[in-house]
């Protein structure tokens, strides 16, 4: 909707992984539930005064208060705050979340001074709270394996894997980091990442390389890990200093939060798209998605381009192929905004037909990038005259790929 934003700080981190183009659109989150599991949150920072907190519950101290409290060591709160401004934050001109105008459920179920197993039994009730409150979105920027050995890493073993994959069945998209074991003796993803209906999150820089901490794949059971990646060296979050305070964090904790963000936004163009269909979306439209492998996954999320994810079989797969996805405004007096999207670099074809096949206009005949595009039709003709009203077709055509056709309304 030509909305415009001043993400200070933040603006590489949502542009890498196109948060920004759907801003653009007019999306916010809005009408999407996301629970967040961490260590607390400090929600009196500005960043969240306009935040709307649907619920929140401590699993550790089995009470309702999420930020720091009597007994609780100091920095407990500080990892929860900083994953959420990566969701849910708003402070122009310092920074935004990719889903601002969500609603969150927020679970305090880690403990900073130690790591315990009972850890993952407070995460499970976590998530079991969140599905019975009606979540969309589980970021979840925590993981577990010191109990664990890699053959445990086959996504069934874990406890929080098998529940993350049940809550996925049940509707959520769990968002969870890989961890960052990249340059550990471990190296692999961490429990629940393994989970076959986890959208598994990797780090990478502002230049869009691997960073070395960011634990890869494959599972034990040879699937591919991660699934996408998002920035993760130096991410601009809140911090817990004073309630004015930012600063830069590095870790797959902050790509998790970027990317559920982005899921935010997809769900609220598509509420009935199921958790494997945001995967795949996100899969097929991500940086290096023709040849995925166990550093990165399918590449760096596209959000814009997963948003408009349209699903061909090839090969027995899905893929994204090059089509027109949006034309607003859309019936028109005047003409509208023509939006395609291209698979591939190639040679672009978009013209504008009648209901009998005749061609009104062309608007665009060259070799164009791949990724998102828009081009404005006037309402006129080839003449410059204006054309009478009635259905009219946008059409594109990428080199020799089939034609794609959206229907144009003009109404005088």
């Amino acid at each position: 909707d030509g909305r415009t934003f001043d993400y200070g700080d933040a603006q590489g981190q949502l542009e890498q992984i196109q948060v920004d183009l759907l801003h653009e659109e007019g999306l916010d989150g809005s009408g999407v539930l996301i629970a967040m599991l961490d260590t607390g949150f400090d929600t009196d920072h500005q960043v969240y005064r306009h935040l709307d907190i649907a619920a929140e519950r401590d699993f550790i101290n089995d009470d309702t208060e999420t930020a720091n409290e009597p007994g609780d060591p100091d920095g407990q709160d500080g990892h929860g705050t900083a994953t959420l401004s990566c969701v849910g934050g708003k402070y122009p001109g310092e920074l935004y979340g990719g889903s601002y105008e969500a609603s969150f459920v927020l679970c305090k179920t880690e403990m900073v001074d130690d790591e315990i197993i009972v850890e993952e039994d407070y995460w499970q009730e976590a998530i079991e709270w969140a599905d019975s409150l009606g979540a969309d979105v589980v970021s979840s920027s925590l993981g577990y394996f010191y109990w664990y050995e890699y053959e445990d890493m086959d996504g069934n073993t874990a406890i929080v894997t098998r529940a993350a994959d049940m809550a996925a069945a049940r509707g959520i998209v769990v968002v969870n980091s890989m961890g960052n074991e990249g340059d550990d003796p471990w190296l692999y993803m961490i429990a629940p990442a393994d989970g076959d209906s986890v959208l598994s999150v990797g780090a990478v820089d502002i230049d869009g390389v691997r960073t070395g901490f960011s634990s890869v794949g494959p599972t034990y059971d040879g699937r591919i890990k991660p699934d996408v990646m998002a920035m993760g060296s130096a991410t601009y979050v809140a911090t817990t200093a004073d309630t004015a305070s930012y600063s830069f964090a590095s870790g797959t904790s902050f790509s998790c939060p970027l990317t559920a963000g982005a899921v935010g936004l997809i769900l609220q163009a598509h509420p009935d798209w199921t958790p494997i269909e945001v995967i795949e979306a996100l899969r097929s439209t991500a940086t290096q998605s023709s040849a995925p492998d166990t550093l990165m996954g399918w590449g760096i999320a596209q959000a814009y381009e997963a948003r408009y994810a349209d699903w061909s079989g090839v090969g027995g797969s899905q893929v994204a192929v090059p089509r027109v996805v949006w034309a607003s405004p859309n019936p028109s007096s005047r003409g509208t905004n023509v939006q395609f999207i291209l698979s591939r670099r190639g040679r672009a074809v978009v013209a504008v037909y009648n209901a009998s096949g005749g061609l009104v206009r062309a608007l665009v005949d060259r070799v164009l990038p791949s990724g998102p595009h828009a081009v404005e039709w006037d309402g006129r003709d080839e003449t410059g005259q204006p054309v009478a009203s009635g259905v009219y077709f946008a059409t594109l055509r990428l080199g020799n790929d089939e034609q794609h056709i959206r229907k144009v309304s003009l109404i005088k």
